[in-house]
């Protein structure tokens, strides 16, 4: 068993507090947190954005050219949300001031 091995088994060993339970560090349970609340998020953006691909796909005379154009459009939009530079209530207000829709989930 080499050195690497042997303190991998070590952390396993004082990780474990002899009940089988596995301790965490807040930082560790933060992480963890965070890597599902992303993946979470992801499938949500991913699901919606494959709906409104359908539903533009099944208007008549919208080609898939224009649906291509359009998620790579939304893909930009939600990079400023994810980097921070945009807010989804930035967004809302620009679709009402341009077009009279308001958005609401409720």
């Amino acid at each position: 068993m080499g050195r690497a091995e042997r303190r991998r088994e070590e952390r396993l060993k004082e990780a474990s507090n002899g009940s089988g339970r596995v301790s965490l560090s807040h930082k560790e349970i933060g992480q963890i947190k965070e890597a599902a609340e992303t993946k979470i998020l992801e499938y949500n953006v991913e699901a919606l954005m494959t709906c409104f691909a359908l539903v533009m796909y099944e208007i008549d005379g919208i080609v898939i050219d224009d649906v291509q154009m359009a998620l790579q459009r939304i893909d930009e939009l939600m990079g400023g949300i994810v980097s921070g530079k945009e807010t989804v209530e930035g967004y809302k207000k620009a679709l009402q001031d341009r077009t009279g829709l308001v958005v609401s989930c409720k």
